[in-house]
This record gives structure tokens, sequence and C-alpha cells, in this order.
């Protein structure tokens, strides 16, 4: 470990999104039962707002903004949606990636314990009516995703996150998370 970082370049420099599985102990106190992590890319369509980028300033650099500045879009909707049918508490927590301190500090985080857990979505079929259903094969995405302990493994084993997009983009929404997601 040195006692030095840079900065990483701007087309290294990545959003990470931290749900954090919210459950309740003994004493019914809420405690973190663990995190799942990913990391999305900056883009034109995914990207700060031009007044969070004219804000920032060596008062206020980007490291350092509020949860409500950084990129989000219907995908980071759609999966904190999904985790938090099972863990309604679940909660996102916004980070940029923004120097080699904090690769190290993430790559450290990622070697803790964890257990797999699926990530299902799948499209909404309410209201359709589906001609010869049992001949149409249908796009759904499907993903092992780690989720990362924080207490007791029991809270968090077997889980399936399963969730549900709208059934006329459902093609466009699964690549979108097979190729727009990078699932720590």
């Amino acid at each position: 470990m040195t006692n030095t970082f840079k900065i990483l370049p701007t087309s290294e420099m990545k959003i990470i999104k931290k749900i954090e599985l919210i459950t309740s102990n003994s004493n019914d106190m809420d405690i973190v039962a663990g995190f799942i992590i990913y990391k999305r890319e900056l883009s034109s369509k995914y990207s700060f707002t031009e007044q969070t980028k004219n804000r920032n300033s060596l008062h206020r650099p980007l490291k350092y903004l509020k949860h409500d500045e950084y990129p989000k879009d219907n995908i980071d909707q759609l999966i904190l949606e999904t985790i938090q049918k099972e863990f309604p508490k679940a909660r996102l927590r916004n980070n940029l990636l923004f120097s080699t301190s904090d690769v190290e500090y993430y790559d450290k985080l990622i070697k803790r314990p964890y257990e797999e857990a699926e990530l299902i979505i799948e499209p909404d079929f309410l209201g359709m009516e589906i001609q010869e259903p049992e001949s149409k094969i249908i796009t759904r995405f499907w993903r092992n995703v780690n989720i990362y302990v924080n207490h007791s493994k029991e809270s968090i084993k077997n889980i399936t996150f399963k969730g549900n997009c709208d059934f006329t983009n459902r093609e466009h929404i699964c690549d979108q998370l097979e190729y727009k997601i990078e699932f720590l």
C-alpha cells in the first residue's frame, strides 16, 4: 500500500451504486445485513446534470455530491424496486469512482464474504393478450449477483430478486441491464 494515489482519467471514472439491504435485528433495530454493488459508465445519456457540473468547484468537487445529484435512470430504479420486493427498506448509495484510492477501496470491499443471489427481470404481462404463449420465446434478464455480508449470512441466503419491466420495452431494458451494468 502506498501513501499516494492518482486521479483517474475521465474515461475511467464510473458511478458506483451500492444497494444496502436493510433488515431488523433481535432488538427490532434496522441493520444493513449486506449490500450489492454495481458500476455504471458515464455517457452522454447517463451523466451529471449541467447544473451539477457547473457547480463543481474546489469548494464542492464532484466527489462529494449529494445523493440526488448523481446520475440515475429507469434501470437504476428498476434494480432498486426489484430488490425492495425482498428488502422493502433497501436503500441506494452513490459514489464516484474517482481515484486509484477508490479503486483500491472497492477491490478490498468485494473480497469480503458474500452470498450469491439471483436477479431476474421479466416482462410484465398484465393486461396483455397473448396468442399461442407456448410457442413464444420471451427475453428476460437473469444474473447471479453477490450480496456482500455485513453481519450474519443467514438473513441473505438463497435469495431470488424477481422484478418486472414494461413488456413493450423488454428487449431494450434487458440489453441495458446486460451491457450497461457491471455487478461487482
